[in-house]
């Protein structure tokens, strides 16, 4: 049979008049605030609206007691949204003008913030999407304009906190403020439950509702957390995540959000309580919190926040239902009429509890009533507990006898088959009952008012205390077999769409652990391994034999209990032991002699836990030797990938470049094809660095260039920062000196730390800008902020940046002229076996006047330096003391070296870094190069001078030398040494070491021989 066509209520814009057409073809004008006219669709309960603001569909919900509440309806997309409209009376075109205009696109665009929530771009394949977005209202409402109004005066303060006990109202309170508040923010709305008593869970839950406030600042929070216990960074604690969240908040200038965080008593763990209190205390102000939960958070600073005047509490005596409020509700929406002292005698025994009225709405509660006859009412301590105040068990009773027991035999069965889960959805509920029409099934029992919740993305739940009186049934009623079935159904159903942890779940309600040990097993997702509290509360439950059985388990096992606290107890440290012996011995016994690699691995990430670098290394090695690259089951492939990354840097630590590259860039083809690319991209960015200490900086620079465009595109601001540093860095070596600049600003900007690694490298190579650029007191500057800070840090990597920055200090001193600082500097102890410091020993010769001996320091070290940067770095000194020597020939060998050294990569700065001396030599020795790159590498070098502030201070000197002071110079042009000055002019050494520093300054200059190219750049007339 044909579908009979639903009227239409349409505007005519050539009669600019409403009219309604009727299913049977005839139409009528409407007033643009007429009512009358909806008495003609009471039959139909149903009607489409198209007016000049849009589309609509208008639905009575019908009650059998009074004529129900109309509701409009629009979809996009894949969403539907809902407003409600009221009565019949309140149901005119203008009303639905209105209702249509707010729910068009546009608004919802421009709004930008929906109240009901919208899905977030960016939701891990584990979670289920209807956490993170409010439920759907129900159909039996009233408003309740003075509560609204209560939490709108509320939500001046920062926090809000809504306590009630289960069925008061609190989400359907909520959701209704929502709905009808004309403010427009966006919404993040978490439904907890206890398995996310989690630390990680909980703040990935959170983290990916806030999407709905800022997308990229959540998508770094995320990204910061999927990696939080593997490297190849140092793991980030919570608040580091949560503090780097927040300021992200402050700079983007983001106007208003509001959380909710629903259900918020099923959070127990200490650790969120501590966070979430961290998190609430500096969350800017524009941001709000609405937190609902049956009872006190304790563990939250409520005390603080109430002298602060920071909270605004709502509690269940104001959520209670006044004795008006109930006879509108029981007149509007119970199955039967009930006489006024019924209504009376309902009101005393339910006190105000709306969930009561509710569950009763579709019933007849005669008998309950009777029942309750001589009832007490509830204490105000009673009232105060976590249950509600009033004849609970007998509600479950009667639940049971008038709305389970009246069903029909097949819907019975179908509602305690349904029970045994939390959430359900149409495939889920064709699993669990082997039948083909489940959405059909699921949208009856809403239709019949069976208590059955609609959230958005097409899941549903029971109401609370239904699905609790249902679960008692379902005990007695279902046999253990059946009940046991059910669940193992909705384990595979989660299993085969990727919800791995809830078929972890509801195999261990199952007691079929083994299938539970076996999906935990397979788990390779890194989101899911990092939640370690949930690991651990899941294999706490598994038998001991079962474990025995499954040595990968015990190995979880200890892993677990391990890395998911700072400090273990000696019982812990006793049971991980004992775990890890386990393991151990049924690897051994079944003579899988790869998994046992894996002993090795568990010690190596406990080291790396406790910051014992070596140890970790030397373990990771270890394991290589256990965990063949070809034929490891995947889901173990990480940790061969975590080991590859700990041998990398041990050999980067030896400065085995080659071989660390080769593992790192294994670690990242391993880690790539994982759905979270945190750690592959931390493995890129090595594999970059590493190929920029062998010199090849253009394969260093594509490497980087991949990562600028994953990285921006993912928010991972960790390798970011690394990866604009690697750019940075290369630009420098390129003498690109205003985009290094950018780089190097940015990469600060993701460094906020003072005190962190990025922070210092980053703000290393900012100084090294401020002297390209002959700002020699700026960077003066910097670098005096910035050693006491390094000087803090210990560690291998810290004591490296340490004797970097106290050359590049010994070097800003030479520039300034300060050779006294220069000698103390290099007599530091740390400075006294590095190598690199022997070049600037030879600086410093060459500044005294003593060219020959800055040679006899050199040239045996050619062969012994290591790193291209100091080896080429000492072809040039070299070339510049025969130069000084007078040595033509010996300084264009040197200086071609040089030159084949650094042309394939396209290096400059180590050239221009020399001045304009450097410029001579290379003009001299241009006409004799034979090799075309070579030429041109020279000639591009060249190039690079014209813009140089050492080339500019030579044409144009600051300050006039005295006459003193050129006599100096003009005996320094001659090489005459310090001492031969000294006795020509009749002076101390001392003075003619004065009279050179002020030279030095004022010619902008570092050495003796940049000095003589200077003065006879000066006193000479150009050819």
């Amino acid at each position: 049979m044909a579908r009979s066509a639903i009227p239409l209520l349409r505007w005519v814009e050539g009669r600019q008049a409403y009219e309604l057409s009727l299913a049977e073809g005839a139409a009528r004008p409407v007033g643009l605030d007429d009512d009358g006219w909806l008495s003609a669709l009471e039959e139909a309960g149903s009607f489409a609206f198209e007016g000049r603001a849009g589309r609509l569909s208008v639905i009575r919900e019908r009650r059998a007691r009074g004529a129900g509440y109309w509701y409009a309806y629009r979809s996009s997309g894949r969403r539907t949204r809902k407003r409600y409209l009221g009565r019949a009376s309140s149901v005119t075109p203008a009303r639905l003008e209105e209702v249509a205009a707010a729910l068009s696109p546009a608004s919802v665009t421009q709004g930008a913030s929906d109240e009901e929530g919208s899905a977030p771009d960016h939701v891990p394949a584990s979670l289920l999407l209807s956490k993170i977005q409010p439920p759907r209202l129900p159909g039996a409402l009233i408003a309740r304009p003075q509560l609204w109004q209560r939490l709108d005066a509320a939500m001046e303060r920062k926090i809000v906190l809504l306590v009630a006990p289960v069925g008061a109202g609190k989400t359907t309170l909520a959701g209704q403020w929502l709905e009808q508040s004309p403010a427009r923010r966006p919404l993040a709305w978490v439904a907890l439950d206890s398995g996310d008593d989690d630390l990680y869970r909980f703040w990935r839950l959170l983290l990916t509702a806030c999407q709905a406030w800022c997308p990229q600042a959540t998508r770094d929070a995320l990204s910061s957390l999927a990696g939080a216990w593997l490297p190849p960074f140092a793991s980030p604690s919570i608040d580091e995540v949560l503090t780097t969240f927040l300021n992200d908040l402050v700079r983007q200038h983001m106007c208003a959000g509001l959380l909710v965080l629903d259900d918020y008593h099923c959070i127990r763990d200490a650790r969120i309580h501590q966070t979430l209190s961290f998190f609430l205390q500096h969350l800017p102000d524009p941001f709000q919190v609405l937190l609902l939960t049956r009872a006190e958070p304790d563990q939250l600073p409520l005390l603080s926040w109430r002298a602060r005047g920071q909270m605004a509490e709502l509690h269940a005596s104001e959520l209670r239902l006044t004795s008006e409020e109930t006879t509108t509700f029981v007149q509007q929406n119970f199955v039967e009429p009930l006489p006024m002292g019924a209504i009376a005698q309902l009101d005393t025994m339910l006190q105000g509890w709306i969930a009561g009225l509710r569950l009763l709405s579709f019933t007849r509660p005669a008998r309950l009533l009777a029942e309750a006859v001589g009832h007490t009412p509830a204490t105000r301590e009673e009232q105060a507990s976590d249950l509600p105040a009033i004849p609970y068990r007998p509600l479950l009773d009667y639940l049971v006898a008038e709305v389970l027991d009246t069903q029909p035999a097949p819907l019975q069965h179908l509602l305690l088959q349904l029970s045994v889960v939390e959430r359900l959805n149409a495939s889920l509920c064709e699993a669990m009952s082997e039948t083909q029409d489940g959405y059909e099934r699921l949208e009856a029992v809403v239709r019949a008012g069976l208590f059955l919740e609609a959230l958005d993305g097409a899941w549903y739940r029971f109401h609370t205390l239904f699905l609790e009186a249902l679960r008692r049934e379902a005990a007695t009623r279902l046999d253990v077999r059946e009940r046991h079935e059910l669940l193992l159904k909705a384990s595979r159903w989660y299993e085969r769409h990727g919800l791995v942890g809830e078929a972890v779940e509801t195999s261990l309600q199952a007691a079929e652990f083994t299938r539970a040990a076996r999906l935990i097993e397979q788990m390779g997702d890194q989101e899911e391994l990092s939640e370690l509290s949930t690991l651990r509360r899941w294999l706490s439950t598994m038998p001991e034999p079962v474990l025995r059985a499954h040595p990968l388990l015990c190995w979880l096992a200890a892993l677990a209990l391990q890395l998911s606290q700072e400090n273990i107890s000696d019982a812990e440290q006793r049971r991980v032991d004992s775990l890890l012996d386990m393991a151990e011995a049924a690897w051994r016994e079944s003579a899988q002699q790869d998994l046992i690699g894996l002993l090795p691995v568990f010690h190596a990430m406990r080291s790396w836990r406790l910051g014992q670098v070596m140890p970790a290394i030397n373990y990771a090695r270890q394991a290589l030797n256990h965990l063949p690259a070809a034929g490891l089951e995947e889901s173990l492939r990480i940790f061969r990938a975590i080991c590859l990354f700990m041998a990398g840097i041990g050999e980067m630590y030896e400065a085995q470049f080659e071989e660390a590259r080769a593992a790192l860039l294994e670690a990242y083809q391993i880690a790539l094809p994982r759905k979270d690319q945190h750690f592959a991209r931390g493995m890129l960015v090595l594999v970059a660095f590493c190929c920029y200490l062998l010199g090849e900086l253009r394969q260093a620079h594509t490497y980087y260039q991949q990562l600028l465009v994953a990285t921006r595109e993912s928010g991972d601001r960790e390798v970011l920062g690394q990866t604009l540093l690697g750019l940075a860095t290369i630009s420098f070596e390129w003498n690109q000196l205003e985009w290094c600049e950018q780089l190097v600003r940015e990469a600060l900007s993701l460094a906020p730390d003072e005190h962190g690694d990025l922070h210092h490298t980053t703000c290393l190579l900012q100084i090294q800008l401020s002297h390209a650029h002959g700002d020699l007191a700026a960077a003066r500057q910097q670098l005096a902020e910035l050693l006491p800070r390094l000087r803090m840090h210990p560690g291998l990597e810290a004591q490296q940046r340490l004797r970097n920055a106290e050359l590049l200090a010994a070097r800003l001193a030479l520039s300034g002229g300060d050779l006294q600082s220069v000698e103390r500097l290099l007599s530091l102890p740390i400075l006294r076996q590095e190598e690199k410091a022997d070049i600037m020993r030879a600086r410093l010769l060459m500044a005294q006047g003593q060219p020959r001996q800055a040679i006899q320091l050199l040239e045996p070290l050619v062969e012994t330096m290591q790193g291209w940067h100091p080896r080429s770095e000492l072809q040039i000194v070299l070339a510049l003391a025969y130069a000084a020597s007078q040595d033509g020939r010996g300084a264009r060998y040197w200086l071609q070296q040089a030159l084949a050294q650094t042309s394939g990569e396209g290096l400059v700065r180590l050239f221009v870094a020399e001045g304009e001396i450097m410029a001579g030599l290379l003009r001299q020795v241009l006409p004799v190069l034979n090799e075309p790159s070579l030429r041109a590498h020279t000639q591009h070098v060249l190039s690079s001078f014209v813009s140089q502030p050492h080339a500019r201070s030579a044409r144009q000197p600051g300050p006039a030398l005295t006459a003193q002071e050129i006599r100096v110079l003009q005996l320094l042009a001659t090489g005459a040494s310090n001492q031969q000055i000294a006795r020509e002019l009749v002076v101390s050494v001392n003075t003619v070491k004065d009279h050179l520093k002020h030279i030095y300054q004022k010619l902008g200059v570092s050495n003796r021989l940049q000095a003589t190219m200077a003065y006879e750049t000066h006193h000479q007339p150009e050819r």
